[in-house]
């Protein structure tokens, strides 16, 4: 199913090495794989994902299988995969930043430029160094791990 776990595995085990998806927080804090807002056309659950907490979220089956996966599991999974992430609203970047200054294994992770606001603020938040985007390019920078606080 779109953005499952299982889908980013099998394209991982296909051998790509640079995915990408858009990333949502739970009213919990916990930033999670998924295309919308809502829940209802990529799971068999319902309403906002950011008026669901972590534990609602886990138990949905995405519509085609699989499960919805929390950001730090995939990171965590392949530390070799790169990550093109797209925060989808501005509420996510703290938590997304502070998903990434976690104590994950992951080797970078750049941001997509659907809002060049929130792309600036994630930049802004995460303290790193980042690198020019190519001209044209959509996605933001490449960034290093951050220090676990």
């Amino acid at each position: 199913g779109e953005n499952a776990f299982e889908a980013f595995e099998h394209a991982v085990k296909l051998g790509y090495r640079y995915l990408e998806t858009d990333v949502h927080r739970t009213v919990d804090g916990v930033v999670v794989a998924l295309h919308d807002e809502t829940l209802e056309r990529t799971t068999d659950g319902e309403g906002p994902v950011d008026q669901r907490t972590w534990g609602e979220v886990e138990r949905l089956t995405v519509r085609g299988g699989g499960r919805v996966p929390r950001l730090l599991d995939l990171l965590d999974a392949w530390p070799g995969v790169r990550w093109n992430l797209d925060c989808k609203d501005g509420q996510t970047v703290p938590d997304l930043v502070d998903t990434l200054r976690g104590p994950t294994r992951w080797t970078g992770c750049a941001w997509a430029r659907s809002s060049t606001a929130r792309w600036r603020r994630c930049a802004r938040s995460s303290a790193t160094r980042c690198a020019r985007r190519p001209p044209r390019a959509r996605s933001g920078c490449w960034s290093r791990p951050l220090p676990h606080r």
